[in-house]
């Protein structure tokens, strides 16, 4: 899994005011992941993309080939 295998990778939390349709990206940079949730959804709610955002780190897709519509095809929902 190469895109999660440095012990230094850190993973950063934010909340801001996004529109609507955005629930939540991630943007790795250096190695480092931050995960940016919208504020405006309910906590569970920003837990559950949260949560679809460590599965995409997780399994690597930020260093994946594939395009982004095939990688979401695959991941499960918030």
């Amino acid at each position: 899994n190469q895109g999660h295998d440095r012990k230094d990778d850190m993973i950063k939390y934010l909340q801001l005011e996004l529109p609507a349709r955005v629930k939540a990206f991630t943007v790795k940079n250096d190695g480092d992941y931050f995960v940016v949730v919208n504020s405006i959804l309910s906590r569970s709610q920003q837990l559950r993309e949260i949560n679809h955002e460590l599965t995409h780190i997780k399994r690597g897709d930020y260093s994946s080939e594939l395009s982004a519509d095939s990688i979401e095809a695959k991941t499960p929902s918030g």
